[in-house]
């Protein structure tokens, strides 16, 4: 009786000492979680702060930021080095941001668990933590750009070049004038860009202060507005879309 006793704890020795001994190397900081080092945990990234049968992990960017996790639930994980000033989450509270959705808004809550985004009317989009970074959210609050396309009638061939300069002046004055982005544009660019199918096609880019990222639809309409005042301004005719019919001749 006491043989099979004791094989029956050997036997299960067997099974069970393979995890027990990478969970201890866990503990000891010999596992592949290293404590200091950045880890993705349930889709969402953390800083281990410390290892244990609980470890700490902190993102501080995150409200609630601190999680305790077992150190069973840590050993199919890796965790690598922090890069200098590494960000451990792409935004914080205040931030104005555009998602991959086509949601455009401000972050007024970021949890562990959740993302709250408000939009401009007001209304508010939960989105759960992990399903919100894969949604690339695009930073604004950094800074950002506008690029748009116009376009001119072919009538004004031999003129087109000379015009990039008489427009540049017009958006240069127009945008720095304006009570909203005035000393907020960082940079215009206006440049002949293609010979459309049915009309040049002049590129405008502008690039604006992160402290701007609320007005970014107002710089749009502003450009295609001021774009409209300096083609009236030197009697210049914007071109239409053709549409081409293709068919038969009637007999």
């Amino acid at each position: 009786i006491a043989c099979i006793f004791i094989f029956g704890i050997l036997w299960s020795l067997k099974q069970v000492a393979p995890e027990l001994l990478d969970e201890a190397r866990l503990i000891l900081n010999l596992g592949t979680v290293r404590e200091g080092e950045r880890v993705f945990y349930k889709g969402v990234p953390w800083k281990v702060d410390s290892l244990n049968f609980l470890c700490s992990l902190t993102n501080d960017s995150l409200e609630g930021g601190s999680i305790l996790v077992r150190a069973k639930d840590m050993m199919n994980h890796q965790s690598r080095p922090m890069a200098k000033n590494e960000a451990l989450f792409p935004t914080k509270k205040g931030h104005w941001i555009t998602l991959k959705d086509g949601s455009f808004g401000e972050i007024i809550l970021q949890t562990p668990d959740q993302v709250l985004l408000k939009t401009l009317g007001g209304s508010q989009i939960y989105y759960q933590t992990p399903q919100f970074l894969s949604l690339f959210p695009e930073n604004l609050s950094h800074g950002y750009f506008i690029e748009v396309t116009l376009r001119l009638d072919y009538q004004l061939q031999k003129k087109v070049l000379d015009l990039l300069t008489f427009f540049k002046q017009g958006f240069d004055e127009s945008l720095n004038s304006s009570d909203i982005f005035q000393g907020h544009i960082k940079e215009l660019m206006v440049e002949f860009k293609a010979q459309g199918e049915h009309a040049f096609e002049l590129w405008i880019r502008v690039d604006a202060d992160g402290l701007m990222a609320s007005e970014r639809f107002t710089l749009e309409r502003l450009i295609h507005k001021t774009f409209i005042e300096l083609c009236n301004e030197k009697e210049i005719t914007i071109p239409l879309e053709q549409l081409k019919i293709h068919g038969r001749p009637y007999s």
